[in-house]
C-alpha cells in the first residue's frame, strides 16, 4: 500500500505493537481484516480504536488526509 507507511516500533515496545504507522488518504481504500487492533489519529476523526475485524470495510477518509497510529498485536 503505498497511502500507508509501517514503521517499527521502538524495542521497549515491540512486545505490544506490531508498529506504529503513518498515512496519507488517497480518498477510498479498501480494508481487509487481519486480526489486529489499531489506535488512530487525523485532525478530523481525533482519536479511534479499530478492529480488531472479522470481515472487510470501506474507509473514506478525505483526500490527503494525514493519519497516524499504532497497531497493537493480537492478543
Amino acid at each position: 500500500m503505498s497511502w500507508f507507511r509501517p514503521i517499527a516500533p521502538s524495542p521497549a515496545l515491540r512486545d505490544l505493537l506490531d508498529c506504529r504507522h503513518e498515512a496519507v488518504s488517497a480518498g477510498h481504500h479498501d480494508l481487509l481484516p487481519d486480526g489486529c487492533m489499531d489506535l488512530i489519529w487525523s485532525d478530523r476523526s481525533g482519536v479511534k480504536v479499530v478492529g480488531p475485524n472479522t470481515t472487510a470495510f470501506v474507509s473514506s477518509p478525505t483526500p490527503g488526509e494525514a493519519v497516524v497510529g499504532v497497531r497493537v498485536r493480537p492478543g
